[in-house]
């Protein structure tokens, strides 16, 4: 399936775009590292920049943060978890041939994962959000004189709205439809039942796999 018969994850689209995909695959001899290496990238500069910040200004609140080590660790996860997941899902529909089994005047869309305008929703929701709590609680002048001008722009500015939340929203996104939209299409669908099914789930079995392994991923 080509990327023009589907929506592209953005942590394989702008890794590509960038060519950090090409560079992990030259470091490693592995494909689709890029998102890994972006992610790599933005918490070292973080971290540089908040040893510059300590240095030149006295107070660096990355490094004095005990539970920020976590936040690395929570966006590695969510970038295999979305990759996993989108890979399953993949899998599911091209080996059990799901669009064969969808009738001829259905219109259910199975090509993308998630919804592109849902997808770029949250993301807008989660910046205003993120500019809001600034806004509101006057954090701009706050960063200002405790980090600096330069480095709080790259730290809140470019980091932050643009490496972190992006991980995050399509980890919610992607979760949100394979247990939300994903039900609600494999119904709409109105996909030809399996009676042979020697597991008694009239061939639905493999959703339900999918969606509980998801679960499985969000409490560990």
């Amino acid at each position: 399936m080509s990327s023009s018969d589907r929506s592209e994850l953005w942590i394989d689209y702008f890794p590509r775009l960038v060519g950090a995909d090409e560079l992990g695959t030259q470091l490693t001899d592995h494909t689709g590292l890029g998102a890994y290496l972006i992610l790599m990238f933005a918490v070292s500069t973080d971290i540089i920049l908040s040893l510059i910040a300590e240095i030149y200004h006295g107070q660096a609140p990355l490094l004095r943060n005990p539970f920020w080590p976590i936040l690395p660790l929570v966006l590695l996860f969510c970038i295999w978890s979305i990759k996993k997941i989108e890979n399953d899902y993949r899998n599911l529909i091209q080996q059990h041939d799901i669009k064969s089994q969808i009738r001829d005047d259905n219109t259910v869309n199975f090509d993308q994962i998630i919804s592109t305008r849902f997808r770029w929703s949250l993301y807008a929701i989660a910046l205003i959000l993120y500019i809001g709590t600034f806004v509101i609680r006057g954090q701009f002048s706050a960063v200002i004189n405790t980090v600096g001008l330069m480095i709080g722009f790259i730290k809140t500015g470019i980091i932050i709205p643009f490496v972190y939340i992006p991980i995050g929203v399509e980890f919610a996104a992607i979760y949100t439809s394979i247990h939300i939209d994903l039900p609600r299409r494999v119904r709409r669908a109105d996909l030809e039942m399996d009676f042979t099914d020697p597991m008694n789930f009239g061939g639905m079995y493999y959703f339900g796999e999918l969606i509980r392994h998801s679960y499985y991923m969000l409490l560990f």
